[in-house]
């Protein structure tokens, strides 16, 4: 896939607002052109788990980092948990995802939620080979690629709270406008928002604490 045009002006603004929109409360989001430059302030921790990616997955990791310290306000180490989640500082809790030109994240305090989870994808039309892969016949969803970008979401929220591998048809959605839920393996059912906004998907689940 040919990587994206760079954000105008005018689609900064738009993800700007979505996010502010999908991400209230005590959950901040936010999102960093992905940017090779940013490898420059890894710490040799963070360097050493992806000194043998390709350059683009440096890039991807890096901007990541830089865009969950910025969110979370503090110059500080962020290393990876067995699942290749983010490890974070304690008290916190956030998710990180990219496409092939923006990082995006949300963090959140453990005190106020248990688990969050984002996805951004672009905005396409998927082969009907993919289609079936990830659609169920009792998914309500308008196209493929929405449904893959809310299970994504869903998919990790569920696995921040220790659940264990899942694949697309092990998690069913019912999408309403920019509303939807998510029914996982264990028939637990989580509550996300969804958007479209700069030639992208985003959602986003929370799950707050009981």
């Amino acid at each position: 896939m040919t990587p994206p045009e760079p954000l105008s002006p005018a689609e900064a603004l738009q993800l700007d607002r979505v996010l502010r929109e999908l991400a209230h409360g005590p959950v901040t989001a936010g999102w960093l052109a992905i940017d090779s430059r940013y490898e420059a302030e890894l710490t040799a921790g963070e360097a050493s788990l992806v000194e043998r990616a390709v350059p683009k997955r440096r890039s991807e990791f890096a901007t990541g980092r830089r865009l969950l310290r910025d969110l979370l306000s503090v110059d500080v180490e962020i290393l990876q948990k067995p699942s290749r989640a983010p490890l974070l500082p304690d008290g916190t809790v956030a998710s990180l995802s990219h496409d092939s030109g923006i990082a995006l994240g949300v963090v959140a305090p453990a005190s106020d939620m248990a688990a969050v989870g984002v996805d951004v994808e672009i905005d396409t039309v998927l082969s009907d080979d993919m289609a079936a892969v990830i659609l169920r016949s009792d998914d309500v969803a308008p196209d493929a690629i929405t449904a893959f970008v809310a299970k994504e979401a869903a998919y990790k929220t569920w696995s921040s709270l220790g659940g264990e591998m899942l694949e697309h048809h092990d998690v069913r959605v019912s999408i309403d406008d920019d509303h939807y839920s998510a029914v996982l393996r264990d028939e637990r059912t989580v509550e996300g928002r969804i958007a479209r906004a700069a030639g992208r998907i985003v959602a986003l689940v929370c799950v707050a604490n009981e």
